[in-house]
């Protein structure tokens, strides 16, 4: 289950609501480089909260592992990052891939990973949250992914990403869009 703003209204105070927005913004606007570190910090840190959970060793059967120890230190990598620990980002089919392929397989770890039911269960409070966050509401990863490979308007249907955010904007009466930004977020009251 991804959060989004209803659950986040009944299980999260106003304040701390203005917060995440707040935050979510401050990530779509850090530089490429400074968004790589920010992308590896949010999943060092959720690896340390679940251990068991994301061992390295699963990063080959589990979408959450791939997801926290590939997919997201090879996003970060390609933002220009240079402070990868030799454990990450070392699976060749995603270090190997070109930019929509990437984008097409972090689509796929970010519906099909049990990292959000794990985030919510285990911990709720942490600033992790922000990296199973919906992509309408702003995915630290999608804004990332949004850097190296903008989706368009006829990207394929492969780019869950991008089609998420389509029938979202469809769904929500707003022109269509394929990547996420700021203003998509709903007004502060």
């Amino acid at each position: 289950m991804r959060f989004d703003s209803q659950s986040l209204r009944t299980c999260l105070d106003t304040r701390t609501i203005k917060d995440l927005r707040a935050e979510i913004e401050r990530i779509y606007y850090l530089p490429d480089r400074w968004l790589a570190e920010e992308l590896l910090r949010l999943v060092r840190q959720v690896r340390a909260e679940l251990p068991d959970q994301l061992s390295f060793a699963d990063r080959a059967t589990s979408h959450a592992c791939s997801l926290v120890w590939d997919v997201v230190p090879e996003i970060a990598r390609r933002l220009g990052s240079r402070s990868l620990s030799p454990d990450e980002g070392r699976d060749p089919k995603v270090t190997d891939c070109e930019h929509d392929i990437l984008r097409q397989y972090a689509g796929i770890c970010l519906k099909f990973s049990a990292l959000s039911a794990l985030v919510e269960q285990r911990c709720p409070d942490s600033v992790t949250r922000l990296l199973v966050r919906e992509i309408s509401e702003g995915n630290p990863v999608a804004i990332g992914l949004d850097r190296i490979s903008l989706a368009s308007g006829n990207t394929p249907p492969q780019d869950l990403i991008a089609r998420h955010m389509s029938e979202w904007s469809r769904a929500n009466g707003l022109d269509e869009v394929a990547a996420w930004q700021p203003n998509l977020l709903p007004k502060p009251q």
